[in-house]
């Protein structure tokens, strides 16, 4: 009985680990007409979370290789929104705005995201 619930507690160790590692918090900012680009590379899908933390809109759009980008919305100052992103799309933060913009991203599923910064 003992090595039963033993077994049960490592296992549900071991779960709670691996989901750890499938997740990502991260509070972002963007200067004025710049983007936050994120997973410019293969991976694959993931939820993304977010929160507008800032005090400036900012666009969502996704691109897939060899298509235009698509517009997901605009979050307003304080909105929140979730986005499943499919394997292989790039997501696009921008910051349109003259001052700087700050996101709170929560990613479940691939973290092993590309990252980086681009004009608009």
């Amino acid at each position: 009985m003992k090595k039963l619930i033993l077994s049960s507690v490592v296992i549900f160790a071991l779960v709670g680990m691996i989901l750890a590692f499938n997740s990502l918090k991260s509070t972002t900012y963007i200067k004025p007409n710049e983007s936050f680009v994120l997973g410019k590379n293969k991976h694959n899908g993931y939820r993304a979370n977010l929160k507008n933390k800032g005090k400036v809109d900012i666009q969502v759009f996704i691109k897939r290789e060899g298509q235009n980008q698509k517009s997901l919305g605009v979050l307003k100052p304080s909105q929140k929104g979730s986005f499943k992103i499919q394997e292989n799309t790039t997501a696009i933060f921008k910051n349109l705005g003259s001052k700087t913009a700050v996101i709170g991203i929560s990613l479940n599923g691939d973290t092993g995201l590309s990252v980086g910064y681009e004009d608009n």
